[in-house]
């Protein structure tokens, strides 16, 4: 954490079940139900398809059932009678569905990709799983081509799934507020017959991972007009940078170099009303517009620190927030530096990292935080990253512990799913430690995802001195599971600060990288736009290059398959393989020919989503050239 100017940054959240019996995700990203016809709650969300655009449903519902002998999906719901199996709906851009059971693996409905779906009407298609009360499914559109995620369904009846989400009762019915998405809860308990409430605990979900473009200084406007490209890249949400007012903000300075940083010192817990990056009613027009094209919108929230430095806080806050400014010997810690090289629990969670460092256990602190995330997710917010989320006290922390994360994030999930049947996705920033005495771990409670920062470094300098082995590495020094990482190629922290590690590095070298980090199994990653020389600005256009957009779609198909990572001449690449996927991306070193053995991938054709080339894996061995990107990614034609 650097701060003299200071910045910062899957497993999908899910709840379980409720003891009302209301429909939910399961621990492992699956839809439960006591009873088909349990009354409605909150939905339970996959990742939309990275090539397909969902509308968006809004509703309120009850739960039905549905017969399939009806001829019309505007039936009548509390017309449908009881069934023992699973009958499944989706929209007609779908064209197989493949299932699959665990223990043992049985695929009901043949190889991949499955059996054809059934026309059903003009809005639907459907299927019966006939004998099945609990299945793994994926809905997709053929070999090599758009497929959602793992849809596990845990209870028989009838099952909508509309807008990547779950419902059970036709979302088209009548209005559009006809009909809510399955719900979730939140709860402590990852089991599915759990009922223990509690807002500290973050609900154990799913495997699901994010593919996140951080659209460094850019207003909300301007993100929005980029909307199309950033969907058709394969990212499933968009970052970003900090909403609040902050300190020194003048229309008329536009040098990122010189104004940047200002935005990680706010001076309010407010959605600003005049900075670079817009304001509420442009950051709701964005979200609305996003919802719509199937992404999430995260935002950068500043909550450890405000405007100012480790020996005096701004005037500017005292606009803002009086009451805080006004008893600054109750609201923040002792103002003192941060020692970088002291990482002891007192220092790291009490101690300035170049601006006055709030005291985060005072509750009327928590509470502007808590009503700063609120007015986020009314807006429309999907989650956030939280900036210098290490600095900031956890309940285990002894003397120095607070239940900040508790009364801020934890509350503010609640209150999305309470209000809006919404699954927030929250990953907090530390760098290269915990702390003394701290891990990693102790923060996944309330984090969906951490940074593991070293990981993402460590493969970017490996890709830049052809270190192939490097390259091939799935060493996380987080400690973390992969579902519990975000991982980058760089970050901006280590492109924007002075000493930042890959200021010196080529954007191709760090694109190899991120394609890399992005081809793991599980694990979130974040791809930085590197700004212009004026705020609102992008260097290059490669957030949305072929190669980037093949590792981002390359993610999402694969989420469920397994991985395993090999070497070979000029490369190193990442296998991922299983529940009738196969598929490849090998990133080049310092030339574009390359050889590797791929012992886990099946013999056959591929093609490669980047040059549009195929390519012939024989006794398990490819070769070739790759494009001047240097990545190949290959899917099994």
């Amino acid at each position: 954490m650097k701060h003299s100017l200071y910045v910062g940054p899957a497993l999908l959240l899910v709840g379980i079940l409720s003891s009302c019996g209301s429909p939910l995700l399961s621990s492992s990203g699956a839809v439960s139900s006591s009873s088909p016809s349990s009354s409605s709650s909150e939905a339970s969300s996959t990742r939309s398809p990275s090539d397909t655009s969902e509308e968006t449903a809004t509703s309120t519902s009850q739960m039905a059932s549905s017969d399939s002998s009806l001829s019309s999906s505007s039936a009548a719901s509390s017309s449908l009678p009881q069934i023992d199996y699973i009958k499944v709906f989706c929209e007609t851009s779908w064209v197989n569905i493949y299932t699959w059971t665990d223990s043992p693996k049985v695929e009901p409905q043949g190889a991949w990709p499955g059996t054809a779906l059934a026309d059903y009407d003009a809005d639907w298609k459907t299927f019966d799983i006939v004998g099945y009360t609990s299945i793994h499914l994926i809905f997709n559109q053929g070999v090599g081509k758009t497929q959602t995620s793992d849809l596990k369904i845990t209870a028989a009846g009838y099952w909508w799934y509309y807008n990547s989400e779950w419902y059970q009762e036709n979302p088209k019915n009548g209005p559009a507020s006809s009909s809510e998405p399955a719900s979730t809860s939140t709860s402590s308990s990852s089991s599915q017959g759990g009922s223990t409430s509690s807002s500290s605990v973050l609900p154990l979900g799913s495997d699901g991972s994010e593919t996140i473009l951080q659209c460094f200084d850019w207003s909300c406007s301007n993100i929005l007009n980029h909307l199309d490209e950033i969907k058709a890249a394969g990212y499933t949400a968009i970052q970003t940078s900090p909403l609040q007012q902050c300190k020194d903000y003048s229309s008329g300075n536009t040098d990122t170099s010189g104004q940047w940083w200002k935005l990680y010192q706010p001076i309010a817990f407010k959605i600003a009303s005049a900075s670079w990056t817009g304001d509420a009613s442009s950051f709701k027009t964005l979200c609305t517009a996003a919802k719509n094209k199937g992404l999430k919108v995260l935002v950068d929230v500043v909550a450890n620190h405000l405007g100012g430095d480790h020996s005096y806080l701004s005037d500017q806050v005292n606009t803002y927030e009086p009451t805080i400014y006004g008893n600054q010997s109750q609201y923040f810690h002792n103002y003192f530096a941060y020692d970088s090289g002291n990482e002891s629990t007192y220092v790291v969670t009490q101690g300035s990292i170049g601006m006055p460092d709030l005291n985060t256990g005072n509750a009327y602190v928590q509470s502007r935080v808590l009503s700063y995330l609120k007015e986020l997710i009314d807006a429309g917010a999907s989650g956030f990253r939280f900036d210098a989320a290490k600095h900031i006290e956890l309940p285990s922390d002894g003397t120095y512990a607070s239940d900040f994360w508790v009364n801020t994030l934890s509350a503010a999930r609640t209150y999305a799913t309470s209000t809006y049947n919404r699954d927030l996705f929250a990953y907090g920033e530390i760098l290269n430690s915990a702390g003394n005495s701290r891990h990693y771990s102790d923060y996944t409670p309330y984090f969906n995802a951490l940074t593991d920062n070293r990981a993402g470094n460590a493969i970017r300098s490996a890709v830049e001195s052809n270190n192939t082995g490097g390259m091939a590495s799935s060493n996380y020094p987080s400690g973390l599971a992969a579902k519990n990482t975000v991982l980058w190629g760089e970050s901006h922290d280590t492109y924007m600060n002075g000493d930042g590690e890959s200021k010196n590095s080529s954007q191709s070298n760090v694109d190899k990288a991120y394609c890399l980090v992005t081809a793991h199994k599980d694990a979130s990653s974040l791809y930085f736009i590197r700004p212009g020389s004026s705020m609102n600005s992008a260097a290059s256009s490669n957030y949305i290059s072929k190669a980037v957009g093949a590792a981002n779609r390359f993610h999402t198909q694969f989420e469920t398959a397994d991985e395993s990572y090999s070497t070979g001449s000029n490369c190193a690449a990442v296998q991922r393989y299983g529940n009738g996927m196969s598929g490849a991306l090998i990133v080049t070193t310092n030339s574009t020919n390359f050889s590797v053995s791929l012992n886990n991938l099946a013999d056959g054709t591929y093609s490669d989503a980047v040059s549009g080339k195929s390519f012939t894996v024989s006794n398990h061995n490819v070769s070739g050239t790759a494009d001047s990107s240097g990545v190949v990614c290959l899917v099994k034609a």
